[in-house]
């Protein structure tokens, strides 16, 4: 009986799909009632005899019913299921998937055949009809990787599976499709890190080859193409080599350009997006590229703060040196930047600049955490910027002064308005050291300079713009 209801289950018709035809929601709720009666059959057959289901055996016909009850399992929550039965199958996966069959001492030759289902069922354009061996193969994964932290189970066959089905699915013009695709692949990408699994040199250009899709107009989209520029970046991570050692091998061009490439397509990215939930998070993924040359510099929620709203964005930013948390208040704070500067950047020293400049008042509502990244932006910037040849410092500085300007009195009408009372104290003050820690910095420009490129000097700025630092630095103390 059981092997019969799952065959049942595993063989009920779908809608035959094509990129013009795809199941809508009605016609998954139409199929779902049928689906649940025999769900609820299943389970009942499993409560009372689940010897036949758990037998720790090699036999092909055994491994055949476990990997269909398995596909059978994440088959049904591609369906409109009732909350509770979406409940109670989740509860049957928990159960007999990951507490009983993945425990197996068989449970790695299971694995290997259910790859080898998957790729039999979504082998060449076959995939797009199997909308529910589609919806499976996602859902296994997902849990398979979240199950064996150490990617032990998953060997190169199996990723390069899951590449190629999460690259056909990146294709799609479907939202909800390219959306699955990008959000597998990502967590692949992470969790694979130093199991020599993932072609991460195939995935970057596959990912690129993408990203166009950020600047369209659907919410869903934008917000998984955010999550496919961090898979970039840690492609890039992975990719990257030791530039001091490979300056004379033609490679080490192709790293430059990568990171080039993420900086171009975040700017651009900044440039349109009209949402302050999207700005941030591209800041952040531009933020830990600024950052690539030494990841023990990183911005961090403030751990000790307890005093902050995740729901309202208002929570108070941190950067870090490795453990240790850099005091914005000492004089020479900013030697931890400069100390490990490595100047990849500076050919988007002012292009930056003027990004941030106008991000300042891009919207009208005050965001703390926005004008924190805003600020730890900046700053990095200087960090990036510290090679930059001497003939610029006067024009970058100018902008740098007009930032700083522009900062102080975003912050001062801030103070000074209505809204003050709907931002706890504690984040507002933390925005204030961040603003005037970039003056501090503007003015210390010189410093920065000297420190990269000694016996150069930038005496010649202006002193009408040294007299205006001067008072945003009073202005900042007044605080």
């Amino acid at each position: 009986m059981l092997p019969e209801l799952i065959s049942h289950l595993k063989l009920l018709p779908l809608v035959e799909s094509c990129e013009s035809v795809w199941p809508t929601r009605s016609e998954l709720q139409l199929m779902a009632p049928t689906y649940e009666s025999d769900l609820r059959k299943l389970q009942l057959l499993l409560d009372c005899d689940p010897s036949r289901l758990v037998q720790e055996s090699e036999e092909k016909d055994v491994l055949d019913f476990q990997v269909a009850f398995i596909a059978c399992c994440y088959e049904s929550t591609a369906f409109i299921l009732s909350e509770e039965l979406a409940a109670e199958l989740h509860t049957l996966r928990d159960e007999f998937v990951w507490d009983k069959l993945m425990l197996m001492t068989t449970s790695e030759i299971l694995i290997s055949r259910l790859f080898n289902y998957y790729r039999k069922m979504l082998t060449g354009e076959e995939w797009y009809y199997q909308f529910g061996d589609l919806c499976s193969f996602c859902g296994f994964v997902w849990d398979l990787v979240h199950f064996y932290q150490d990617m032990s189970y998953i060997n190169r066959n199996a990723m390069e599976l899951i590449e190629r089905i999460c690259c056909r699915l990146m294709h799609s013009k479907r939202p909800q499709l390219f959306v699955k695709g990008v959000m597998l692949l990502e967590e692949c990408i992470h969790k694979a890190r130093g199991h020599s699994l993932v072609d991460y040199e195939m995935v970057y250009k596959e990912l690129n080859r993408q990203t166009w899709r950020l600047f369209e107009g659907d919410e869903r989209i934008q917000k998984a193409c955010v999550v496919m520029l961090t898979g970039m970046l840690e492609c890039v991570r992975v990719l990257e080599v030791d530039r001091n050692q490979l300056m004379t091998l033609i490679s080490n061009f192709t790293q430059f350009s990568r990171a080039d490439e993420m900086v171009e397509i975040l700017l651009k990215g900044l440039k349109q997006s009209n949402a302050v939930e999207c700005s941030m998070a591209l800041m952040d993924v531009l933020l830990q590229l600024l950052s690539i040359d030494h990841e023990s510099l990183q911005v961090v929620p403030d751990a000790s703060v307890t005093e902050y709203s995740l729901d309202e964005m208002y929570f108070p930013l941190v950067i870090m040196n490795e453990m240790q948390k850099i005091d914005l208040n000492s004089t020479d704070w900013w030697k931890d930047i400069i100390e490990q500067n490595k100047g990849r950047f500076h050919r988007w020293t002012k292009k930056l600049v003027r990004l941030f400049i106008s991000e300042i008042e891009k919207f009208e509502n005050f965001h703390v955490a926005h004008n924190q990244y805003i600020s730890y932006l900046m700053l990095f910037t200087f960090h990036v910027g510290a090679s930059e040849p001497p003939e610029q410092a006067s024009i970058i500085f100018q902008q740098m002064v007009t930032f700083a300007r522009k900062m102080v009195n975003r912050i001062d009408s801030m103070i000074s308005g209505d809204k003050q009372s709907t931002i706890d104290s504690t984040t507002l003050r933390n925005c204030m050291r961040l603003v005037a820690a970039n003056v501090a910095c503007v003015k210390n420009y010189k410093q920065f300079i000297t420190v990269a490129e000694s016996g150069d000097d930038i005496d010649h700025l202006s002193k009408l713009q040294s007299l205006r630092l001067n008072q945003l630095l009073k202005k900042t103390r007044f605080w």
